[in-house]
């Protein structure tokens, strides 16, 4: 089975780890995002207030999967993660 998500915010990425640990690895999750980098967003009020910089609060959405899901930018080409 394949599963499309759209969306790598918090819900996506929530959604895209949990569907992967709990179906395994005979099911393909794909999360489709139109950035290749994630903003939490939870700390953008620390980000107003000067108690972060966007470096802190920005990580690579790749790096916030599970290794056997694919991750899309809609700019850049698939990548394996």
């Amino acid at each position: 089975m394949k599963i499309l998500i759209l969306g790598g915010g918090i819900g996506g990425l929530v959604a895209s780890n949990l569907l992967s640990k709990r179906l395994g690895k005979k099911h393909e999750v794909t999360v489709v995002d139109r950035k290749t980098k994630y903003e939490s967003t939870p700390s953008f009020p620390w980000l107003m207030m000067r108690w972060r910089e966007p470096q802190q609060i920005t990580r690579n959405l790749s790096h916030q999967l599970r290794g056997d899901i694919w991750s899309y930018g809609i700019f850049r080409q698939c990548i394996r993660v």
